[in-house]
C-alpha cells in the first residue's frame, strides 16, 4: 500500500523536480511545453521571480505513493491529493501541510498523485490510483481536474468526477473538489465560444461544474478559482500566473494553499505565520485575506 510522505526526498521526486524545472524554464522563456488536448500543457507550473519549484509529476507520470499507506503516525487528518501539475506545481500539498503545521492546531499528513495533463476520467481508469484511494485510510481526498475539461464540448468531466468521488466515499473518506482558475486574460482559449469570452465567464463555468459534482457526490468545493477571481480585481498587482498564463507562480499556489487549508481543516488562513520566502509579509497577508473571503 502507498506510504504517506513527509516531503522527504527520493530519486523519483528528484527526477520529477528536475523535469519540472526544465519545463518551468521553457515557459518563462516563451518556449512552451508539450501540448495537450487544448493546446496548453498542465505538465509544469512555471515559477515566478524568486520562487522555488517542487513537483510530484514528470514528463510521464510520477506517483509519490510508496508501499505502506498506514506506516507513518500523524496527529491530524490524512489527505490525498489527486490531480495534475496544477496540484504538483510549487509543491502545493506541501504548502498546505506547512500552513497546517504553523497555525498551532493539528498538523496534516499529505500525499500526492499527480499525472501530467490528467483528467478525472484518466484517474478513474488508472488501477494504481483507485488502489491508493481505497487502501490508504484517508480522511479526505482532494480531486482536481484538467483545467478546461469542465467546459470542453463532449467532456465526461461530470460523470467521471462523480464516479471518482463515489470511490472516495466508498473508501470512507470525504471528497473535496479543487475548483481551478480560469486562464489569464488574453489567452487564445477565449476565442473559443465554449470557454470564454473572458476570465469571469470562464470562472463561472468552472464554479458551476465543480459545484455540480459536489452536489451529486456530497462533497465540498474548495473555491480556489473564486479566490483567484477576487485577486484579479482586489489585488491585481500580485503575479498569480506563470508565463504561460495557465499555471501558478508561488503567489498563485500560496493563495490556492490558503483556500485548501480552510476547506480541508475549517481553520482560517488569516494570520497564519507561514509563507514562502519569495513572498513578503504584506503579500502573504493579502493572499490569506483573499482566501478567507472566498471560502464559506
Amino acid at each position: 500500500m502507498p506510504r504517506r510522505e513527509r516531503r522527504s526526498t527520493s530519486p523519483a521526486r528528484d527526477l520529477a523536480a528536475i523535469a519540472l524545472a526544465w519545463c518551468s524554464l521553457a515557459a518563462l522563456l516563451g518556449c512552451g511545453v508539450r501540448p495537450e488536448r487544448t493546446g496548453t500543457s498542465e505538465l509544469a507550473s512555471a515559477a515566478g521571480p524568486g520562487s522555488s519549484v517542487s513537483s510530484d509529476t514528470s514528463t510521464d507520470a510520477v506517483r509519490t505513493t510508496g508501499d505502506d499507506a498506514t506506516s507513518d503516525a500523524h496527529d491530524g487528518r490524512a489527505i490525498l491529493f489527486v490531480g495534475n501539475s496544477y496540484t504538483a506545481g510549487n509543491d502545493l500539498a506541501g504548502l498546505v501541510e506547512a500552513l497546517a503545521s504553523a497555525d498551532g492546531a493539528a498538523p496534516v499528513a499529505v500525499e500526492v498523485i499527480a499525472v501530467a495533463g490528467e483528467t478525472m476520467a484518466g484517474h478513474l481508469s488508472t488501477p494504481s490510483t483507485l488502489d491508493a484511494i481505497t487502501t490508504g485510510d484517508w480522511d479526505l481526498v482532494v480531486l482536481q481536474g484538467q483545467s478546461v475539461e469542465p467546459m470542453e464540448p463532449g467532456s465526461d468531466f461530470h460523470s467521471a468526477a462523480t464516479s471518482l468521488a463515489d470511490v472516495v466515499v466508498d473508501a470512507g473518506a470525504a471528497v473535496v473538489l479543487f475548483e481551478t482558475w480560469a486562464r489569464a486574460d488574453g489567452d487564445a482559449l477565449y476565442q473559443q465560444p465554449w470557454y470564454g469570452p473572458d476570465p469571469a465567464a470562464a470562472q463561472a463555468k468552472l464554479r458551476a461544474a465543480y459545484q455540480a459534482v459536489a452536489d451529486s457526490s456530497g462533497g465540498r468545493v474548495a473555491p480556489v478559482g473564486d479566490a483567484w477571481e477576487r485577486a484579479w480585481t482586489e489585488a491585481p498587482e500580485l503575479p498569480l500566473y506563470a508565463g504561460d498564463g495557465s499555471h501558478a507562480t508561488i503567489h498563485g499556489s500560496y493563495l490556492a494553499a490558503c483556500v485548501l487549508l480552510e476547506a480541508l481543516t475549517e481553520r482560517r488562513a488569516v494570520d497564519n505565520p507561514f509563507w514562502p520566502d519569495a513572498l513578503t509579509a504584506n503579500e502573504a497577508a493579502t493572499l490569506q485575506a483573499l482566501a478567507d473571503a472566498a471560502t464559506p
